[in-house]
């Protein structure tokens, strides 16, 4: 019945309801294109996050740290075990509020280090140094870098192996066995 009396309205009248609704569509979207942050500020506000969590903080520092280190071995038959590498784990909090988790995985042909930064508990950025070791005194290295905003996937940087909930899973299970530990000793 509306578009009925469309037709008998007059040209003022047809030229107002059009821009009232052009101005609408405009406000709407410059309030979902503006509106949210883009992908490159929430990096920037992450990397900035980041900048200011020491990965070995000192004595003045506001952040504690703990670390964790040991062998990593393979069984050789049914009793004998064979060491194949080692680990080293750093975990930076402050205020019982983990802010780093860093591991450092050394196996005889590949070094691994990944980091896992934190903010409010959710994890923000997700970083991986891979080095493998090759014959003849030659090595390849990778360097795999994701950002998270609310456990949603930001960027990642070229990598066809990288597993978004692998990461989420991994990471989660770290926090919340270091979290323990933490509210255990203090």
């Amino acid at each position: 019945l509306d578009v009925f009396f469309f037709f008998f309205m007059t040209y003022y009248e047809k030229t107002k309801i059009t821009k009232q609704i052009g101005t609408c569509l405009i406000g709407i979207f410059s309030l979902t294109t503006f509106g949210q942050e883009s992908d490159s500020l929430k990096i920037n506000r992450i990397d900035s996050q980041i900048s200011v969590i020491p990965e070995n903080p000192t004595k003045e520092d506001t952040f504690e740290i703990i670390q964790s280190s040991g062998l990593i071995s393979k069984k050789k038959f049914l009793l004998f075990k064979k060491q194949i590498g080692s680990f080293h784990e750093n975990v930076v909090y402050e205020n019982r509020e983990i802010h780093l988790i860093k591991i450092y995985t050394n196996l005889p042909d590949v070094s691994i280090i990944e980091y896992y930064y934190y903010n409010n508990d959710e994890l923000i950025h997700y970083l991986k140094k891979t080095e493998k070791f090759l014959k003849n005194n030659q090595s390849t290295k990778n360097i795999t870098s994701a950002y998270f905003d609310n456990k949603r996937l930001i960027t990642v940087t070229e990598n066809v192996d990288f597993d978004v909930n692998e990461v989420l899973t991994k990471s989660h299970k770290n926090k919340s066995d270091w979290k323990e530990f933490i509210n255990r000793t203090e």
